[in-house]
């Protein structure tokens, strides 16, 4: 028996939101609600237009019961159809490659010498009027092939101005940095111009060993000649002031010159 019984007429329409209807003895229609609750009171609807037995009936054995899954809506005209879901559109990320990092097209290019033969470069920054991407064209047409990052085939890596991923391959110590100015020289010449310590930003180990063979703290070769130009560049990484003593400079003149040098007529 209910507590309080309300006149159909006085009633209102409620909309009920259940997992399951299961079956039951204990009320009228043979069957309950499992876990129901009231969504809103359907104030569209007069008190007559209520779901009746039939379709109580009929939406059981069409939702074999199970309505946690299918949230069904009924009335008298409808079958009972499923609430659809409203899809939204997943929009796919474009994975590209920044330009910087990407390989240059040379298929265009023309060879027209044969300076960087089988010689692989990587072109880190360009420098001034001549881009990366001029400087590679400019490889490619003197023969040479291009890479974006330098592996174990690589003669050096192209520097025109340094930047964060040249500072990494830098504290690697695994290559040789030059500087661009080298590569505009071996462009202007149409030779593989020999490296000086000048054009160079880094040395690896074996080079290292090779330059302090080859040439003083400064930069100055044991061997070969300089020029005006060269010497004065070496003079300018001379920042030490200090004054030779006389005595080494007696030492020394005597070991390389003879006693009849006209040079030692400035002395004093």
């Amino acid at each position: 028996k209910p507590e309080m019984y309300i006149e159909p007429c006085n009633s209102v329409i409620v909309q009920i939101k259940a997992a399951e209807i299961v079956d039951s003895d204990m009320y009228k229609t043979d069957c309950t609600l499992r876990f129901p609750r009231i969504e809103k009171i359907r104030e569209d609807k007069e008190w007559y237009e209520c779901m009746t037995s039939d379709m109580l009936e009929d939406l059981r054995s069409k939702a074999q019961g199970k309505l946690a899954s299918k949230h069904l809506h009924i009335d008298e005209y409808d079958e009972p159809h499923e609430k659809k879901r409203k899809t939204v559109s997943k929009v796919r990320k474009v994975i590209g490659i920044a330009e910087q990092f990407k390989a240059p097209d040379l298929s265009s290019v023309s060879k027209v010498s044969n300076v960087f033969e089988d010689v692989e470069f990587c072109v880190m920054t360009g420098m001034g009027k001549y881009s990366k991407s001029d400087l590679e064209s400019r490889i490619a047409q003197c023969g040479g092939s291009v890479v974006q990052n330098p592996g174990p085939e690589t003669y050096c890596v192209i520097v025109g101005a340094e930047n964060v991923r040249v500072k990494n391959i830098i504290a690697s110590n695994k290559y040789d940095v030059v500087r661009a100015e080298w590569l505009l020289q071996c462009f202007q010449t149409k030779m593989l111009v020999p490296w000086q310590p000048a054009f160079m930003i880094h040395m690896s180990p074996d080079t290292k060993e090779h330059f302090a063979r080859e040439y003083d703290c400064y930069g100055d070769s044991y061997t070969a000649n300089t020029d005006v130009v060269q010497l004065k560049e070496v003079f300018s990484r001379m920042k030490d002031n200090k004054a030779m003593p006389l005595d080494l400079i007696a030492e020394l003149e005597e070991r390389y010159w003879c006693s009849s040098c006209q040079l030692g007529i400035f002395r004093g």
